[in-house]
């Protein structure tokens, strides 16, 4: 379930929450955006599609291997 919050005058937050999957939240200037934005990440996540790539920024091309 997606909750979008006003954040002062010229920000809009959402919070998506869905059982078995770690909450996500992004900030948008305009609401449709977020609207959108929220549609579409519940939807890859009841689909099966969603990629969790939080933990990606943890990793350096070092890491996976691509250092010289």
């Amino acid at each position: 379930m997606a909750v979008i919050r006003k954040r002062g005058d010229y920000q809009w937050q959402v919070i998506v929450r869905k059982k078995g999957f770690p909450p996500k939240s992004k900030t948008f200037i305009y609401q449709k955006d977020a609207e959108t934005w929220a549609r579409s990440v519940e939807s890859e996540m009841e689909r099966g599609s969603w990629l969790n790539n939080s933990m990606l920024r943890h990793f350096s091309l070092a890491f996976i291997g691509f250092s010289r």
